[in-house]
């Protein structure tokens, strides 16, 4: 069985997460749902309070949903990720957390190899 992140089964959400996480969650409770695994990932804490800290991620949270393959069809897969989507579309930032995606041809939303470059130099070193 693999399994495949695409579609609407992953994304940074804002602040307002937990106030839509049960009826997110509620999309794939029943025991033929497509979704294998689902998780929002508070993500924000301790490591961002530091001094110096580099990193600062686009949400506070994470939503994260795999299907698998073989147990349900491509298709049943979107239609369990359009599902959830629908009710986090309202928390997402905009931004995909791109290394977390499998089985995409591409992410939309991510930066390329250069962009990222770019934005991590400029942050470590703004003055070079």
């Amino acid at each position: 069985m693999s399994g495949y992140t695409f579609g609407g089964g992953i994304g940074w959400l804002d602040a307002s997460a937990p106030d839509i996480a049960a009826a997110i969650l509620g999309t794939a409770v029943e025991a033929d749902a497509p979704l294998i695994m689902m998780e929002i990932r508070h993500v924000v804490g301790a490591p961002l309070r530091r001094e110096r800290a580099v990193t600062a991620p686009p949400g506070g949270f994470i939503y994260h949903a795999v299907g698998a393959l073989g147990r349900s069809t491509r298709e049943a897969i979107d239609a369990g990720y359009a599902r959830a989507r629908d009710i986090w579309v309202s928390a997402d930032t905009g931004v995909t957390p791109g290394s977390w995606i499998e089985g995409a041809p591409s992410v939309a939303s991510a930066l390329t190899p250069g962009e990222r470059a770019t934005v991590i130099a400029d942050t470590v070193d703004p003055g070079r």
